[in-house]
């Protein structure tokens, strides 16, 4: 009697793991899809992804199954600032055969722009202001490579009521212009501004 024996493989392997972009804000989640498989000879019996620090990895979350859909939330998470994950998912076979994949990294972001803190006045005579003033930042930079939201400026003299800034794009800062106060007034102005991620 001959006895044949059939090799199962995966056709199409669980490919294109596509997360929420370059950067995320978020250090409790992180999101996926992924293109489905294809096994004609035995079938797909689940997916299964896990988070790490390195292509493959499972540092953050080990392998943990769900079941046939192509997409997830990934919650509970604890994700360290600046720091790079990978989201890899692997396709499993009824036959108990694996093929893997990985998103192409996304860093954590929780800073926003750098500068924002440093204000300056115009039409200021050493001790004195002379109406109309303008304050305006430093010069704002992300050094995590995001940019800067240009159209985030805001700012406030009481703290609680935020109104719009301009972008001066000759010195890369937020800027007021126009303000006003009477002899002997104090104004305590705050500025800010966010990051594309929307981080102040």
């Amino acid at each position: 009697m001959k006895v044949k024996f059939r090799v199962y493989s995966i056709s199409g392997c669980a490919r294109n793991v596509t997360d929420d972009g370059a950067f995320t804000k978020s250090t409790t989640q992180l999101a996926a899809s992924w293109t489905p498989s294809a096994d004609p000879e035995s079938g797909i019996a689940e997916y299964q992804y896990s988070v790490g620090t390195t292509i493959g990895g499972t540092e953050i979350r080990g392998y943990t199954s769900v079941s046939l859909a192509t997409a997830t939330t990934i919650t509970g998470l604890s994700l360290v600032d600046k720091t790079t994950y990978y989201i890899n998912v692997r396709a499993k076979n009824e036959a108990g055969l694996f093929s893997e994949a990985s998103s192409n990294g996304i860093k954590v972001d929780t800073s926003g722009p750098v500068g924002v803190n440093a204000l300056t006045v115009e039409r200021s005579y050493g001790s004195y202001i002379s109406n109309p003033f303008a304050v305006l930042t430093t010069s704002l930079t992300d050094p995590d490579g995001i940019g800067v939201d240009t159209n985030s400026c805001s700012y406030t003299v009481d703290g609680v009521i935020w109104s719009a800034a301009t972008w001066n794009s000759a010195g890369s800062n937020c800027k007021i212009t126009g303000l006003t106060c009477t002899d002997g007034q104090s104004l305590a102005i705050k500025m800010r501004v966010s990051d594309l991620l929307g981080t102040p």
